[in-house]
Parts: C-alpha cells; sequence; structure tokens
C-alpha cells in the first residue's frame, strides 16, 4: 500500500475515524461541477441526495432543484474545473458568503 501523508496503514486509518468523529451530519454540504463529463443522469443522481447541494456549471440543465444552490459560472467555459471554482470573493459571486447563508 501507498500512503501519500501517512507512514502506515494504522495512521491512516487513525486518521480517517477521527475525521469521521468530527462530522456535524446536520451540517453536511456536498459540492458537485460538471466536469469530467458530468451528465443530466449525473446531475439527477446528485440532485436525489439528500444533503445540501452546491452546484457550480457554466450550461443550463434540464432539471434542477430548488434545494441546490447553483453557482453560475462564465459561458465561455464549456466545463468547470476544480481550479475555477471561486471559493471566497470572485467578480463573479461571494461563494463563502452564499454558503454561510445555508446554515442561518
Amino acid at each position: 500500500m501507498f500512503f501519500l501523508h501517512y507512514h502506515s496503514e494504522r495512521e491512516a486509518q487513525e486518521k480517517w475515524e477521527r475525521r469521521c468523529n468530527r462530522i456535524n451530519w446536520d451540517r453536511i454540504l456536498v459540492k458537485f461541477n460538471d466536469q469530467n463529463g458530468a451528465t443530466q443522469e449525473t446531475l439527477d443522481e446528485y440532485l436525489r441526495i439528500p444533503y445540501d447541494k452546491l452546484f457550480f456549471t457554466c450550461k443550463e440543465w434540464e432539471r434542477m432543484t430548488s434545494d441546490c444552490f447553483v453557482i453560475p459560472q462564465p459561458s465561455f467555459y464549456k466545463t468547470i474545473t476544480a481550479s475555477h471554482e471561486p471559493f471566497g470573493k470572485s467578480r463573479y459571486v461571494d461563494i463563502t458568503e452564499k454558503i454561510n447563508t445555508l446554515y442561518k
């Protein structure tokens, strides 16, 4: 086995379990974007998950639910890559502010 940041399987397991214990299951936010060949079907699957949703996209999609917070991106991109996700403030939207409004 290969561990990028850990010296042993035991250490990796301990870190994983510690992080899992810190999850606040009442405040889960699942992020999705339209990179890597996302299709309407993958979006439909994502929209069925029972958590708050944050979706970065530069396209118009056929089916969207009201419980998904959509962050539109410039339409000159074909898809959104992770490096284009504007966390913090960007010229398009203040993502941090929007995320924080979900939990007031």
